[in-house]
């Protein structure tokens, strides 16, 4: 099981990188994200489904946008989840890696982007 946070611009950037597992404290209070860390615990502790079939549950990952190793390792210690992947070490990898099928994905979606910023740019002046 997975579990993706991204807090981007919450509290003044103050959750953006992980640097430890209080961080994730105010997420406790949301029944979703409380059983995340129940599964994190007892991965048999809950019924998990997809498409209505009962799957098994290894374990928990938490998805972040960055975090430091201490953040990682605390996280892993305090809220018992596996790992902590993060979304910029994903797209390290992406530009590391350079996947023909990722650049034909972004190719155009690049071109898209580009496009609306500069019309954007235009609206301003």
């Amino acid at each position: 099981m997975a579990e993706l946070k991204c807090e981007i611009e919450f509290n003044n950037y103050r959750f953006l990188r992980l640097e430890g597992s209080a961080q994730v404290q105010h997420h406790r209070e949301k029944g979703a994200f409380q059983a995340f860390l129940d599964v994190a615990q007892a991965p048999d502790s809950r019924r998990v489904a997809i498409k209505g079939k009962t799957v098994p549950v290894d374990g928990a990952i938490l998805v972040w946008g960055s975090a430091s190793d201490a953040g990682r390792t605390d996280s892993r210690r305090g809220l018992g989840v596996a790992d902590v992947l993060t979304i910029e070490d994903m797209l390290d990898d992406l530009e590391r890696w350079r996947p023909a099928e990722w650049s034909e994905y972004i190719s155009p979606r690049k071109r898209w982007s580009d496009e609306l910023f500069l019309y954007l740019s235009y609206l301003g002046d």
